[in-house]
């Protein structure tokens, strides 16, 4: 997908200022996302806190000028948030008042940007969503009528994701990558 945009922009805009303008556009995107979805949870004031503080922080700021996957999967994500969001606004139960008649849309539009997401940069554009989603549900509607229970939960997420990192580096750590190590660890002479 990243390619894609690029090309895009680069019949537009041409070799000089296409591949950049790409991720820019992007990182405004998700800017974008971020007014919405926060304007449509706190109001204004809570929009304009966030896009100052997204756009001012230094990890996004860089990303936003550098040509990596990671800045459009950023916008797909939080797309696809606010768009589960606005969707989860039209449900009659979710406290909003009547049903949206666009419930389905907004839906669609989610699982879209998903989709867009996925085609960036893979599994990781369903995980973050889904995380989110999880969240409002468990929380928003007293899934879990005790605290206690959300507390099992967490330490048995946690446990989990500890576990499956450990698993993904003793997998990734071959003989042949120790073997690199040693073949930069200091000889008998002191020298590497």
């Amino acid at each position: 997908m990243t390619y894609w945009l690029v090309a895009v922009s680069l019949s537009f805009l041409g070799r000089t200022n296409g591949p950049r303008a790409a991720a820019r556009l992007a990182g405004l995107s998700g800017a974008g996302a971020a007014w919405l979805l926060a304007g449509s949870i706190g109001g204004r004031r809570a929009a304009f806190w966030s896009v100052l503080i997204l756009q001012t922080s230094l990890l996004y700021f860089g990303m936003a000028r550098m040509l990596t996957t990671d800045i459009f999967l950023t916008q797909f994500v939080a797309w696809a948030i606010y768009f589960f969001w606005r969707s989860w606004l039209c449900l009659r139960d979710s406290g909003a008042g009547k049903p949206d008649k666009y419930f389905w849309w907004w839906h669609m539009a989610g699982w879209v940007a998903i989709a867009l997401g996925f085609l960036t940069k893979g599994p990781v554009a369903l995980a973050i969503p889904l995380v989110a989603m999880v969240s409002l549900v468990i929380f928003v509607e007293n899934f879990f009528p005790q605290r206690t229970s959300v507390r099992r939960i967490g330490r048995g997420i946690g446990v989990i994701l500890i576990w499956t990192r450990h698993g993904f580096w003793a997998g990734q750590c071959s003989d042949s990558a120790y073997a690199g190590l040693h073949a930069l660890s200091p000889g008998r002479d002191g020298n590497i």
